[in-house]
């Protein structure tokens, strides 16, 4: 998005409302940032990843189980 459309040396035009007063650059490193988060996803695997956090739950419930923690409420979304 461009907030100054043209310059010359006498004056400057800008964008239109709300545009112009946007501040600050895009949010152009975030974007980079989740690129690589989609990319790091991808070379992991969705099923590897729902495989080990099948394995963290399982592992969750076995040290519950042996502290004797009777009260514990785990929320989960189950199979999609």
């Amino acid at each position: 998005m461009c907030f100054v459309q043209n310059v010359f040396l006498d004056h400057s035009t800008y964008a239109p409302p709300p545009s112009r007063f946007e501040p600050g650059t895009p949010a152009i490193a975030e974007a980079i940032g989740m690129g690589a988060a989609v990319d790091y996803i991808s070379d992991l695997g969705l099923e590897n990843i729902h495989s080990y956090e099948q394995e963290l739950g399982g592992y969750l419930y076995e040290k519950a189980r042996f502290l004797f923690i009777t009260s514990l409420l785990i929320f989960h979304l189950g199979s999609l």
